[in-house]
């Protein structure tokens, strides 16, 4: 069973499109993408596709979804998007970001939020501050065995799926 830096490691052997630092106004197909240093969403990220497509945002250090930014889905499912995180991922009030989130730092995510998570931290701490009805989120702890077949699974997936 593999844990979520071994999911991360076997992330870094699958070949990616470097994107510029911040992901917003890009629109994008499914694949693997790579964001050198700390990235953000700014604005809106589009995600063509279907409900079988998969896309991997893997990103060295920091990521940051600022006030008022989301991912629009067109005909994308949130369950096949990974966002593997070199450092600390915040998640800013009134945004609405979907998929499965690996740091290896703290995640935080703040009030207003319409986001759509998976969350797993590898040597950090989740943090919820919401003062309206709970996020729907899941959460696992380290050497969670759902986690690892769930994400070691989709990631082999995206190793036989996607080409760059």
């Amino acid at each position: 069973m593999a844990d979520a830096n071994s999911i991360k490691l076997k992330a870094d052997t699958i070949p990616k499109q470097t994107l510029p630092q911040n992901l917003g106004g890009l629109v994008l197909n499914p694949g693997a993408y790579y964001i050198t240093g700390n990235a953000s969403l700014n604005g809106v990220l589009t995600l063509n596709g279907n409900d079988t497509s998969k896309y991997l945002f893997y990103i060295t250090d920091s990521f940051t979804v600022k006030s008022g930014s989301f991912i629009k889905l067109q005909g994308a499912a949130a369950k096949n998007i990974f966002w593997i995180s070199g450092g600390n991922v915040l998640i800013e009030e009134f945004t609405s970001l979907r998929g499965v989130v690996i740091a290896s730092g703290n995640i935080e995510i703040r009030s207003n939020n319409q986001s759509m998570l998976a969350l797993y931290s590898i040597n950090g701490n989740i943090l919820i501050k919401n003062d309206q009805p709970p996020i729907p989120s899941i959460f696992f702890s380290p050497g969670d065995e759902v986690l690892s077949e769930f994400a070691g699974a989709t990631l082999e997936l995206i190793t036989n799926d996607i080409t760059v």
